[in-house]
């Protein structure tokens, strides 16, 4: 149910971060976040939650969602010099690799412990420490400053003539869109490991971890090398493209799951770096004047990525799990074929002598 807003919203929030604080914005979002998972904690401890409820409180917590990422994306380049963005980035995926891998840890903890529905109010209280990080944050003083020569509708309208103005960073956000729709697999799998004759919970687990973990490895080495990494970013991103499209094709023919977890770690490894290296591309060259509605363009992309896992999921009953996988594979080899594209030489040229 988040989807939606993510994906109607991002702009929105993306306008917003351009206008005004972001940091005060992250303030305003982060509280907001945390109000409504308070609501969902309290509805529940009291047996009074419904679907309908639910549904309208995740879809208000996905608007928030929309409002907070293009704010908190277009900060990082105002936080670190220019040279260590891909660093940042690099550590916010680690960081977020291993929040996920702790997460279901800690709250099967609580839950055990305390009952399920203090979990939710566990949630909701890690918000107050994001709100005081959030507040502690040393932001220069331009990056906060409010934009108020024009209005809010009309920078909302011209943000299309941003990217008609500039088709660098137009190319970069559709290679990032390409990059997060061929990286998520994991809704595939419970089908592949159907077709191992076997239903077991521990392969489909470990399958599971070796993405984390190849996302979360890619992240620590690309944090180590970033600046080589950009110095190279378009042979990366062939290379890159080219791998994870011949990793995709061979996971569904191979019966033998601990070579399937190789694979898989290898493909999360290398989707984890094309992301890095288009995000920090967009962050190192695009003006801050706009950041904020590119990353806001860039972010809705992003989310509307993930509504593909359903047509997806439609071909894997329809056909099989086989076709699905290469049709990814498929839309890798077409990233690649995006990149040699004459056009695409031209704007990453552009971007580089910006």
């Amino acid at each position: 149910m988040q989807l939606l807003p993510n994906t109607l919203f991002m702009i929105i929030g993306g306008t917003l971060a351009d206008r005004i604080n972001r940091k005060r914005l992250l303030l305003f979002t982060q509280t907001s976040m945390a109000v409504l998972t308070l609501i969902i904690a309290t509805f529940i401890f009291l047996d009074k939650m419904s679907i309908g409820l639910l549904l309208v409180l995740n879809f208000l917590y996905g608007i928030f969602v929309a409002l907070d990422i293009p704010a908190r994306r277009s900060l990082v380049p105002k936080m670190v010099p220019k040279e260590f963005i891909g660093n940042a980035n690099a550590l916010y995926g680690a960081t977020f690799q291993i929040a996920l891998f702790l997460g279901p840890i800690v709250g099967s903890f609580i839950t055990s412990m305390l009952g399920f529905k203090f979990t939710f109010f566990f949630n909701a209280f890690t918000f107050i420490v994001i709100i005081l990080c959030v507040w502690k944050m040393n932001v220069p003083k331009e990056s906060t400053t409010i934009h108020i020569e024009s209005k809010f509708l009309d920078d909302l309208k011209n943000s299309r003539s941003i990217f008609i103005s500039n088709k660098a960073i137009f190319m970069m956000i559709i290679l990032g869109f390409l990059s997060a729709l061929i990286s998520k697999i994991d809704f595939l799998l419970p089908a592949y490991v159907d077709t191992l004759n076997s239903s077991n919970t521990e392969i489909l687990g470990l399958l599971n971890s070796s993405i984390g973990l190849g996302l979360l490895v890619s992240a620590i080495i690309f944090g180590k090398y970033d600046r080589s990494f950009q110095q190279k970013s378009k042979q990366l991103l062939l290379f890159g493209f080219l791998v994870i499209s011949i990793c995709t094709t061979f996971i569904p023919f191979i019966k033998f799951y601990l070579v399937s977890v190789v694979i898989i770690f290898v493909r999360s490894l290398f989707t984890q770096f094309c992301s890095l290296i288009i995000i920090s591309q967009l962050q190192y060259y695009t003006s801050d004047e706009y950041l904020g509605r590119v990353m806001g363009v860039y972010s809705s992309f992003i989310a509307f990525s993930g509504l593909f896992s359903l047509p997806i999921s439609y071909l894997v009953d329809k056909f099989s799990v086989e076709f699905a996988f290469i049709l990814l594979s498929i839309i890798s080899l077409f990233s690649v074929f995006v990149l040699l594209n004459r056009k695409m030489n031209q704007a990453l040229n552009q971007t580089h002598n910006m």
